[in-house]
């Protein structure tokens, strides 16, 4: 059974949405009082498969929180937030979250975000002999969500493992915005085409710590590309 972690300031909607996912087959746990301030040790505990986090909550809001879960965890990370400006919904997905719900929202649109993120997350990474793909140097591990480029190692978000695949896949070529679109998306009329572009940026910055800073070129009008070749130097584009 999947076990959510559900992190929620207004307890009497922690409860409904508890019962709506519970009725769905979920483990659903819901943190609160004191536990809103140690989200770190509730993660650790309880070693869900999937967070919903709220933005706003008392001690520290969601932002902090899912800074600090990334340095350790790479589970998917679902925001669910009454703050509905583009900026909140870019500002979470950068700060490494995975999702971006805007309350008030329909119990259907919710159950099927969280089953697409335990699909990408939990179904389609487990792949068997098909974990690895590498190309140009790096080198990515899909069940582990690794990416590791010489000595240097990293997590990805199951966002950002199924694009990196995607274009790891390519050796060099081109990939359009619709191929990572459809490769990432598997619900893809629920997601803005904003939501690609900081995906990809949060590539880029991860690229840039395994010492590859203009390895993820944009193609103006086509899409994207890793400007790599097969001895591990970038080329000359």
């Amino acid at each position: 059974m999947c076990r959510l972690l559900l992190v929620e300031d207004d307890q009497a909607l922690a409860r409904l949405l508890e019962g709506v996912l519970s009725r769905y087959g979920y483990q659903v746990r819901v943190a609160e009082g004191e536990e809103l301030a140690s989200l770190e040790e509730v993660v650790k505990r309880f070693r869900p498969h999937l967070l919903l986090l709220d933005v706003n909550l008392p001690f520290y809001d969601g932002f902090y929180w899912v800074r600090r879960l990334r340095c350790f965890t790479n589970i998917p990370i679902l925001f669910i937030s009454g703050r509905g400006d583009p900026l909140d919904q870019i500002r979470g997905l950068e700060q490494g979250g995975d999702d971006y719900l805007v309350k008030p929202f329909t119990p259907e649109l919710l159950v099927a975000k969280v089953g697409a993120l335990l699909r990408r997350a939990h179904g389609e990474l487990a792949v068997g002999e098909k974990d690895l793909r590498v190309y140009g140097g790096l080198t990515l591990d899909m069940r582990r969500q690794e990416l590791s480029y010489g000595e240097v190692r990293l997590w990805l978000t199951p966002t950002e493992t199924r694009l990196m695949a995607r274009l790891l896949e390519a050796q060099g070529e081109v990939v359009s915005r619709e191929e990572l679109f459809l490769a990432a998306w598997d619900d893809n009329q629920f997601v803005d085409d904003n939501t690609l572009t900081v995906n990809v940026g949060r590539l880029r910055k991860k690229l840039e710590r395994l010492g590859l800073p203009r390895a993820l070129v944009t193609v103006r009008g086509s899409g994207y590309r890793l400007a790599l070749v097969p001895g591990g130097e970038k080329d000359s584009d």
